[in-house]
């Protein structure tokens, strides 16, 4: 409580209510939704015994514009710098990853959980000590034999480097889906938007030249301000008189 002298008297004043807040849009939904599919999926679709714990993420694909997702084996090398990078527990448990590309999440529901299937294929090729991606990222054989096994529909990408791709459920699969699984399709209601990047303002630069048949200045400027630096330019300088022919750049 407040308290304020009026007319020498202590009044007290109620504090005045806290309106300041945050209007969250929770990922927590959809989150919950990843990991009861995830739990479905591997108990009555891709059975194996999975003994590593698994961390599921949302991370954007920033300039790789054919991913929708990725495995991380908890163990897994980079090539590049031969770091290992997963997730542990501050307890030492080192975790699988499978995250989800929040831009694709703007797909079908059942698209985006085919997406998560297909990443468990990896998971259950990576448990069963089968190399199903070359060091290049193409999809081998071998994971089109899995990810077919399971339910998932395979076709080969349009770009070679990919190799072997999912398109989705299987007719069959799809109805155990809706029917065992139930989805609650309402909890995938976001999406992360690919915005175009800005466009860098461009400065035109101006460079000086002499003219070679007649030894007067050049400014030569970028192309993209050709029309506008046509004209002639003069500057003197004490008692000498310079004249600068403009052009644009060529």
């Amino acid at each position: 409580m407040r308290t304020k002298e009026v007319a020498g008297q202590i009044v007290l004043s109620k504090r005045r209510a806290n309106t300041m807040g945050l209007d969250i849009l929770s990922l927590r939904p959809m989150g919950a939704e990843f990991e009861r599919f995830g739990t479905w999926y591997v108990k009555n679709v891709a059975i194996d015994d999975y003994t590593q714990p698994v961390v599921y993420t949302m991370q954007t694909r920033a300039r790789k514009e054919n991913k929708l997702g990725h495995f991380q084996a908890a163990y897994a090398i980079d090539d590049e710098d031969g770091q290992r990078y997963a997730w542990s527990s501050k307890e030492g448990d080192a975790a699988h990853e499978i995250n989800i590309v929040p831009e694709a999440l703007l797909l079908d529901p059942y698209e985006v959980l085919a997406i998560e299937a297909h990443e468990i294929i990896h998971m259950y090729n990576w448990n069963s000590s089968i190399v199903d991606v070359g060091k290049s990222g193409i999809h081998r054989e071998a994971f089109k034999e899995s990810a077919e096994m399971f339910g998932l529909v395979c076709e080969r990408h349009a770009k070679k480097s990919i190799g072997w791709t999912t398109v989705g459920f299987t007719d069959e699969l799809r109805k155990r889906i809706e029917n065992e699984f139930v989805p609650d399709l309402a909890a995938f209601n976001m999406f992360k938007e690919a915005l175009p990047a800005p466009k860098p303002t461009r400065k035109s630069t101006v460079a000086i030249h002499v003219l070679e048949d007649t030894g007067a200045p050049v400014l030569r400027m970028a192309k993209g301000k050709a029309s506008e630096a046509i004209g002639h330019l003069t500057w003197t300088k004490g008692k000498d008189t310079y004249e600068y022919v403009i052009k644009p750049e060529v």
